[in-house]
């Protein structure tokens, strides 16, 4: 079923929740401001589905990343029923999200998707969004765990009500499991079959909120000899010493001059915490470069926020060996984190030309209920469709 064809469905299933009565003077003020912005088939769809119209007055603004015509066309064959609506809502940011606001990033984004991810807080799942060229050749993109997702324009695309929608270049995939992303992981396969042969990865895919740092090829076996030749309680410390249990860090929270409560944005940040092994990790910004350091090991974030369906993985140049254990702290800095989920989210309800502000946009614990999915779901399908019906 091709991508269009998919929408429509997907309009139907959230017609049957969010279909209601809708109030005729709102109608066409909406109908009046997608045509006079020549938005024209985007209008004809939206008049003949009033279920698009309802969903455009639920509160929060919001930011579609719409497909172009020729990224749906490369989309082919989409999955159907729960897996579409949870590419679609992949597709829609809580807040507004300008290319002006993209330039002073990386900033993180909460999604709508919610089904499988296990984020601290039943948070919903993020996007990293940044951009990249000069000024007179700037374009905003989404951090991608293979490739980046570039913005089709390098202006703003239309605003539909309270929908700002930016155009892409490529269809989103929603981050997968801890074990598939790891797998995908170029350059740091020895780290990886170190975390897979101490049984790590399969009980920390049913962590709730894990972040991990994953040493590169070149860092892992400069020391795998020590690794190897320690006792394994030392070994799995060590291992256990690359992981955050409870917390998710994602590189636009790292602040070394970060207090312990400190909030910017809607955004927790961080300059330390307590690694799975009990051990302080603290972070290090010198040179616009990020290091990660421990007792006696230091290690720099050569690439950053690889998302995962519970968390998010950075790759380091460096082997944070460090055999200590203290079993006490870390399991106090995972109920910590637990207990102080949901400040990282952010995107904020300002206008739909651009601001930041905190809060998700969503309920309090991240997660929304069915008949607000359903409606989000619509108010996506309206907008993926201004941009499929508008952009060449």
């Amino acid at each position: 079923m091709k991508f269009l064809a998919a929408l429509s469905i997907a309009l139907a299933t959230a017609s049957s929740v969010a279909a209601q009565a809708v109030g005729g003077d709102f109608s066409e003020q909406v109908l009046s401001a997608l045509r006079s912005n020549g938005l024209t088939s985007l209008a004809d769809a939206v008049a003949a589905n009033p279920a698009v119209v309802v969903a455009l007055q639920s509160p929060g603004n919001k930011t579609v990343l719409a497909p172009t015509n020729q990224a749906l066309e490369s989309a082919g064959d989409l999955p159907e029923g729960d897996a579409l609506v949870n590419l679609l809502s992949y597709h829609v940011l809580n807040g507004s999200y300008t290319n002006d606001r993209i330039d002073d990033g990386p900033l993180l984004a909460r999604t709508l998707l919610t089904s499988g991810v296990e984020l601290p807080g039943n948070a919903s799942q993020v996007v990293i969004l940044d951009s990249q060229g000069d000024d007179d050749n700037e374009r905003s993109f989404v951090k991608g765990n293979t490739a980046n997702v570039t913005f089709a324009n390098g202006t703003d695309g239309p605003v539909v009500g309270s929908i700002r929608v930016q155009p892409i270049e490529t269809v989103l995939t929603p981050p997968g499991t801890l074990s598939s992303v790891l797998g995908e992981v170029e350059g740091a396969s020895a780290a990886v079959e170190a975390f897979n042969g101490a049984d790590l990865v399969t009980a920390l895919s049913n962590t709730r909120g894990i972040t991990i740092f994953v040493p590169n090829n070149a860092a892992f076996q400069a020391v795998q000899a020590n690794i190897s030749s320690a006792p394994q309680e030392a070994q799995l410390a060590v291992l256990r010493n690359h992981v955050i249990n409870g917390t998710t860090i994602y590189s636009p929270q790292i602040d070394e001059d970060a207090g312990d409560n400190t909030v910017e944005d809607g955004l927790r940040q961080y300059s330390r915490a307590t690694s799975a092994s009990g051990q302080e990790l603290r972070f290090v910004e010198e040179d616009d470069n990020v290091f990660v350091e421990t007792e006696g090991a230091r290690a720099r974030i050569v690439r950053s926020d690889l998302l995962f369906a519970n968390g998010v993985a950075h790759v380091i140049d460096g082997v944070l060996f460090n055999t200590n254990t203290n079993q006490t702290a870390a399991d106090d800095a995972e109920e910590e984190g637990n207990n102080n989920a949901g400040g990282g989210s952010s995107g904020g309800n300002t206008g739909a030309g651009g601001g930041s502000g905190g809060g998700s946009g969503s309920s309090p614990d991240g997660a929304l209920s069915g008949a607000t999915a359903s409606m989000t779901v619509a108010s996506l399908c309206a907008a993926v469709i201004a941009g499929a019906l508008t952009l060449a």
